[in-house]
């Protein structure tokens, strides 16, 4: 073999040794980068899920529930965590539904405000009309004349006090307070309630009988029936327009 030969046979060598091992960096650099790639997407998912989606599906379904036991649902923490910076990297469908969402409970607490006032002027109608036709004790009186008109329900298991309902929340979710009671307890038994009214324990037949007037007016008002009719849409039907929401975060993780 001739020295020149030679020497195109080394530098074919060591061009092939070159070639590998430039793939050989460039293949591990490549890996380095795409696993440095997943590892930021995940960690940014991961970031994701706890600073905004897992609050955003915590507080909506804490609204719900707030707005299907009759009770004034509260937007505070909700408004927070959408406006955390990292919210603005949501999707527009996302932002849109959530934009959606908020407008829709605000709107709700508009008619629940306003039927919750209907409601308490209804309750202490009744309860006036009541005591000037039969009487109360003077316990009870007195409580009136500091404007504790309220009807309240106990429900105990022997002396353990498991829970209570009001006649407000009775009025507007159209319900009484045994079938309340019962629902929120998982259908326990051996239940007895107890009848309160300005604090003081009340009649059992005289309370069911300002609650059963009270009712009748409420299912009257047009305010009451607006009320009930949005709760029983966002909180109870399947058909609830928040449900693409709660569907779409729930994706997330």
């Amino acid at each position: 073999m001739t020295t020149a030969s030679t020497v195109l046979a080394l530098d074919s060598v060591t061009s092939s040794t070159l070639l590998g091992a430039i793939i050989a960096i460039a293949s591990t650099a490549f890996g380095a980068l795409l696993t440095n790639i997943l590892r930021t997407r995940w960690e940014r998912k991961r970031r994701m899920q706890e600073i905004v989606f897992e609050p955003l599906l915590g507080q909506l379904m804490r609204v719900l529930q707030s707005i299907g036991a009759g009770e004034k649902p509260d937007l505070n923490e909700l408004e927070k965590i959408s406006m955390h910076p990292a919210a603005f990297l949501l999707s527009k469908d996302l932002k849109k539904k959530i934009s959606s969402a908020k407008g829709l409970f605000r709107l709700y607490g508009i008619f629940y405000r306003s039927a919750l006032a209907k409601i308490q002027t209804i309750i202490t109608q009744e309860i006036d009309r009541y005591v000037s036709e039969h009487g109360v004790s003077p316990e009870v009186k007195k409580s009136l004349g500091l404007g504790k008109y309220q009807l309240e329900y106990r429900a105990f298991v022997g002396t353990q006090l498991l829970g209570s309902v009001t006649s407000e929340i009775c009025l507007l979710l159209s319900m009484q307070p045994f079938d309340i009671l019962m629902d929120r307890l998982g259908g326990m038994r051996n239940v007895k309630i107890q009848y309160i009214l300005g604090g003081h324990v009340f009649d059992k037949e005289a309370s069911e009988a300002i609650l059963r007037s009270a009712m009748n007016l409420a299912d009257k008002d047009e305010d009451i029936e607006v009320a009930r009719s949005m709760r029983h849409t966002i909180a109870v039907s399947e058909n609830s327009p928040v449900r693409p929401l709660f569907e779409l975060l729930k994706q997330q993780f």
